[in-house]
């Protein structure tokens, strides 16, 4: 749909749209979009955008109304694939401005009805709460920084090569500061000149304008956690290849060159494609490379280091798979056996060394190096890990990393104390953080499920006579401030 779009736009050699098409369908940046698989919600809305401006603009060229209800359609579906297809409507009345001189209005108020569409995407956003995104900056910051990761992607349009999941990017949001006025006068450059071009090759301006629209939903005015991500570019790409294709049509010696620099390109293209396949072959080798370019980003490290603490197995001789029953994780839900305890050390004070300052990676450094110690050792570990997880109005951790000491705690009990010692220790363990319990029903219900506590068992306790032992009484009243808090269905 690509090369029939740029076919459309421009009469032409039928040989340069198609060869600029399969460009960037092997364009290797597109390999993160592709390989991971919660990112086919931005495959599928590049797809049906790119065939819903089709059909639009087919529609403006005296095709039949079919393909103004085709376009509606299509919309439709980028918009429930991903809603950064919300710019579409943008990108066509920019179109209808740039290109459409006869009957326009009636082309003004067909596009009109587009908008409508966007109740689509709110009724899963607001309506059913799904998807809401984290907003860790101000717009104005997070606008700031994306001045400059801008020239990140087009750097990547034209060198792909390394690739990463993870980038180090600065997060410093003055203008003097890391070139950000640099960038902000280069984009103004840009965008000027591409207005100053408008009559010479329309359809160049058009296409560089349209391809900051593409860029506006997630590298513009609304804040996202990461503020860059490979594939962000699959739409946006897709408009700086007709860009490329309206230098190309206008000036025969860049037809030329993309004619005997093409299968160059794509051969080149094919190769970094199959590197970056084998760097991330694996999901250990692509959390190694992820980890090799950026140690900063919380949401990868802390997912892992959670997720090594409940593969291990810290009985002696063993190391790995550890209790495949009982894990939770998701960052190596498919590399269960395939890190060592060596290897988990070795990450968890590589990160600990990376963030000083930071006692939540000091905290995980020391569960990892739980087993090298004695039982001594192993009990001061435990009680030195307890006692800042007690410190509630001391320690801020989140609650993924406490989730995950506790747990790793809990697990450890048994094997150091008899079964009335161990109760007594997660009493005193989670009396102190029964307030963060109450505030975050997700982290409670891991909780009860990590001290392997059922249903019927906490009913049971309940109804328990006040005859019983000191502990068991102890236990009874715990859980019944938790049932007052989340009573039992």
């Amino acid at each position: 749909y690509l090369f029939k779009t740029i076919s459309l736009l421009k009469k032409g050699a039928s040989w340069l749209p198609l060869m600029l098409s399969l460009i960037w369908v092997a364009h290797p940046v597109h390999n993160q979009a592709l390989n991971i698989m919660v990112q086919r919600g931005t495959v599928l809305a590049g797809l049906f955008s790119i065939m819903s401006f089709y059909c639009f603009v087919s529609y403006t060229k005296d095709k039949p109304r079919k393909y103004y209800l085709l376009s509606m359609l299509f919309f439709s579906l980028a918009l429930l694939s991903k809603t950064t297809a919300l710019v579409l409507p943008v990108l066509l009345a920019l179109y209808i401005g740039c290109f459409v001189e006869s009957d326009a209005g009636k082309y003004w108020r067909r596009l009109a009805v587009f908008p409508i569409l966007f109740l689509l995407p709110a009724f899963f956003y607001f309506g059913m709460h799904e998807n809401a995104g984290d907003r860790v900056l101000p717009w104005y910051q997070y606008l700031a920084i994306q001045t400059r990761v801008l020239f990140i992607y087009f750097r990547l349009f034209l060198w792909p090569y390394p690739l990463h999941y993870l980038y180090d990017i600065s997060r410093s949001t003055g203008v003097f500061q890391n070139l950000t006025w640099l960038a902000v006068l280069a984009h103004l450059i840009i965008l000027g000149s591409t207005w100053f071009l408008r009559r010479r090759n329309a359809l160049f301006s058009y296409a560089i304008a349209a391809t900051y629209l593409a860029f506006l939903p997630e590298s513009g005015f609304f804040p996202i956690a990461h503020v860059f991500f490979e594939h962000r570019a699959y739409l946006p790409f897709a408009f700086l290849i007709v860009a490329v294709f309206a230098l190309a049509h206008q000036f025969s010696a860049i037809s030329r060159t993309v004619k005997y620099a093409a299968p160059v390109v794509l051969l080149a293209f094919m190769g970094v494609n199959i590197s970056r396949n084998s760097e991330i072959h694996t999901n250990k080798d692509w959390i190694l490379n992820s980890l090799h370019y950026c140690l900063d980003d919380e949401s990868l490290n802390f997912t892992l280091l959670g997720d090594l603490l409940q593969l291990l197995d810290f009985r002696e001789g063993e190391a790995f798979p550890g209790h495949p029953d009982r894990f939770e994780g998701f960052a190596l839900r498919d590399s269960l056996g395939a890190w060592s305890l060596s290897e988990a050390q070795a990450i968890g004070d590589r990160l600990a060394t990376a963030h000083p300052s930071e006692l939540q990676y000091v905290l995980y450094a020391n569960a990892l190096h739980f087993r090298d110690g004695t039982r001594a050792q192993r009990i001061r570990t435990l009680e030195q890990l307890a006692l800042e997880l007690k410190n509630v109005n001391e320690i801020h951790l989140t609650s993924y990393v406490r989730r995950a000491i506790d747990l790793f705690i809990v697990y450890q009990l048994p094997g150091l104390y008899d079964s009335l010692e161990t109760k007594r220790h997660i009493e005193e363990l989670l009396r102190p953080q029964l307030p963060l319990m109450f505030r975050n029903l997700d982290f409670y219900l891991s909780l009860v499920q990590g001290y392997r506590i059922t249903a019927l068992e906490l009913l049971n306790l309940e109804k328990a006579p006040h005859s019983a032992d000191i502990e068991t009484r102890r236990r009874i009243e715990l859980i019944q401030q938790i049932l007052k808090q989340w009573p039992l269905k």
